[in-house]
């Protein structure tokens, strides 16, 4: 079968193609699972869906092993298959997949997300002190107490007492995330509503928007919308899925950290107010200006490479 048969396909078409993708590639994946998993828990495949978060810790065992069965099955599968069918490998479109990031972009990177986390930690303290009109009280009431069951479920997830826990929870919550995200959207529908826009920071934009919409989390829409901008603008600059991953893996990844930290007393639980307090204004505005530094840093580093003159008028639309 021929690579990128669907490639002159309009970008309707292939946001069309891509969601069948996921809810058949999903679907089947999530079922073979379930039944893998039904041998392995000593359970029903009914019982095997239908437990309580938040009750004993098998079920957080549970819950861990579907969710690595989701991220492969609806967010890092169809992607794949997606890519095969509607792009080619040219010089005019490399292969994101296959294209090495620079090392010192992988650097720069890091310096980025770290330097950002109190910068997201205002964001978040920001959109934690957003109110909707009184017409809405009950919708408002609503979201907070989703957050707040979400936030004991993450807490649950994410609590850790051994190293052998803390590398499974590093794996489903930060490598698994990072790569099926990636793939699906960076790697996909940035691509597509860059066409449908004809602009790539619109692209970008309007990506980072359903990136964070599709959390589901509204107190955390602002940070997360964000990162997806910030995600974007690296796989831009990169043309490697794989910058945007890494930058993924370690803003996930210290989430993951922290808590096993905190749960060994090594750091205190004030890590997640860095920033958002008028006691750490000094920290913030440093962080800031290291953050601005580590940007620049990347898109100079990648603006060095010849092959990226090639892809920034990849399906781009303008020119600006």
């Amino acid at each position: 079968m021929n690579r990128g048969i669907l490639s002159d396909f309009s970008p309707i078409v292939k946001l069309t193609f891509l969601i069948i993708l996921t809810i058949v590639i999903g679907t089947i994946v999530t079922l073979a699972g379930g039944s893998l998993g039904t041998y392995i828990f000593d359970t029903s495949f009914r019982n095997l869906f239908a437990v309580d978060p938040l009750s004993v810790k098998t079920n957080i065992n549970i819950l861990k092993y579907l969710q690595a069965f989701q991220s492969i099955g609806m967010f890092m599968l169809p992607p794949i298959v997606f890519s095969f069918f509607c792009y080619t490998d040219d010089v005019q479109t490399p292969n994101q997949y296959s294209k090495t990031p620079q090392g010192p972009t992988l650097l720069f990177v890091a310096f980025a997300m770290l330097s950002a986390l109190p910068i997201i930690n205002l964001l978040s303290a920001i959109n934690a002190n957003m109110h909707l009109p009184q017409a809405l009280k009950g919708i408002e009431n609503w979201m907070k107490e989703e957050e707040m069951k979400l936030g004991l479920l993450t807490m649950a997830f994410m609590k850790s007492d051994s190293i052998g826990v803390l590398l499974i929870n590093l794996f489903v919550m930060a490598v698994l995330p990072a790569i099926g995200e990636e793939f699906m959207f960076r790697g996909c529908l940035q691509r597509i509503f860059t066409d449908m826009a004809k602009n790539k920071h619109l692209g970008i934009l309007i990506t980072a928007i359903l990136f964070s919409a599709i959390h589901l989390q509204f107190y955390g829409f602002l940070p997360r919308m964000a990162l997806g901008i910030l995600l974007g603008y690296m796989f831009l600059w990169s043309g490697s899925i794989w910058t945007s991953v890494w930058a993924h893996f370690i803003n996930n990844g210290i989430g993951v950290l922290a808590v096993y930290l905190q749960g060994k007393h090594a750091i205190g639980t004030g890590i997640d107010n860095v920033g958002a307090t008028k006691d750490t204004t000094n920290l913030l505005i440093s962080s800031l200006l290291i953050f601005i530094m580590a940007v620049i840093l990347i898109y100079n580093e990648e603006k060095k490479i010849p092959a990226l003159r090639n892809f920034r008028n990849f399906g781009m639309g303008d020119k600006n």
